[in-house]
């Protein structure tokens, strides 16, 4: 399985401190109380074989 993200500009797979915080105001505790529960499971169901950063080139 392959996830694909698409992203504007490069910058914008860079971290920000501040985006992360404002987005996990927004989120809630309680999500996050949840997710960190369902995530703990993630390593027994899967295994990561990497990350890459590709370039879509489309000729016409």
């Amino acid at each position: 399985m392959v996830l694909i993200v698409y992203f504007e500009k490069a910058a914008d797979m860079e971290p920000s401190k501040k985006k992360y915080a404002a987005f996990m105001k927004k989120w809630g505790e309680e999500n996050q109380k949840k997710a960190n529960k369902i995530s703990a499971k993630y390593p027994e169901v899967r295994t990561l074989t990497g990350e890459y950063v590709m370039r879509e080139i489309i000729i016409k």
